[in-house]
């Protein structure tokens, strides 16, 4: 995911938080493949499938300012399914 098509997506049209949803990008991205490995990078529809979760988690993550989730929130279940798709790709 590139900064310019975030921006798009979160109807963004100033730089002043450029760096911190670069930012963001990167540790959605770190998150993931830590969570599931980097062999569904092999697999177009599991990019695709990645490229949502990744959309979500920075979207997430710059409306909220925070990755703290409070007690009263249910499991993201579409979250929980496709990190577990994702991590049965085998390397």
């Amino acid at each position: 995911m590139t900064l310019d098509y975030l921006k798009n997506l979160l109807r963004i049209d100033f730089t002043d938080d450029d760096s911190y949803l670069a930012d963001l990008i990167d540790i959605a991205q770190i998150y993931i493949d830590f969570c599931v490995g980097e062999a569904y990078k092999t697999d177009d529809k599991a990019l695709k499938l990645a490229d949502i979760l990744l959309q979500k988690f920075v979207t997430d993550m710059n409306t909220n300012r925070s990755t703290t989730i409070s007690e009263n929130i249910k499991q993201d279940r579409i979250v929980t399914t496709t990190l577990d798709l994702l991590s049965n790709y085998m390397e």
